[in-house]
């Protein structure tokens, strides 16, 4: 099942605040077709949006045999991810 999250929503601008910590620039966001059926459910279920990042590039292979990452890039979204504690924590209680 399909979802989408607005990219005006709190919780997608503290992703953004928590990225551009991370990797030193704001992320430019795009919609994708990745399938993780489970993320419509969670966002259901919860009654909070879903906002997902990944930190690899298109000319990763991703999900080939010959996939690789960026440990820069690897490193970066670790400290994004840290910071999108912080960002959410600064967002306040939204139910």
């Amino acid at each position: 099942m399909p979802w989408i999250t607005e990219f005006s929503h709190p919780f997608v601008q503290a992703t953004a605040r928590a990225i551009e910590r991370g990797f030193g620039r704001r992320p430019i966001f795009t919609r994708e077709g990745g399938s993780i059926p489970v993320v419509s459910t969670f966002q259901e279920v919860l009654g909070l949006p879903a906002v997902l990042f990944g930190v690899g590039l298109p000319d990763e292979n991703a999900h080939a045999p010959n996939e690789r990452l960026d440990l820069g890039n690897f490193h970066n979204g670790v400290i994004s991810s840290a910071c999108l504690y912080d960002e959410i924590s600064r967002v306040g209680r939204l139910r």
